[in-house]
């Protein structure tokens, strides 16, 4: 087990969306991740979007869980689910992908 077993990351971003509506958004984001191993990390986040310009849906907010595996330390892989808890929000979203770190 890690010695760093809890950590607690907030995200601000702001996401110019490249379709017709040309859009940019606002987000923030907080997450809560468990080192489980020493190559697996699992985390619970809360997320929100935003909308600044190109009409006004209201604000989305989301619940997610995940997991991310670290293949090394400078290359992950993760899957994560995505729940909508407002009207804006879509419904959910699955996902998964990678980083890398150079």
């Amino acid at each position: 087990m890690s010695e760093n077993f809890f950590s607690l990351e907030l995200l601000v971003a702001n996401n110019l969306v490249a379709d017709d509506t040309k859009r940019s958004d606002f987000a923030t984001g907080l997450t809560a991740a468990f080192q489980l191993t020493k190559k697996l990390e699992g985390f619970i986040e809360w997320d929100a979007v935003y909308q600044i310009s190109g009409g006004d849906p209201g604000p989305r907010h989301y619940a997610v869980a995940g997991v991310v595996y670290f293949l090394t330390p400078n290359f992950a892989v993760d899957a994560r689910t995505r729940v909508g808890l407002n009207e804006s929000s879509n419904d959910i979203l699955d996902g998964i992908g990678f980083a890398v770190r150079f």
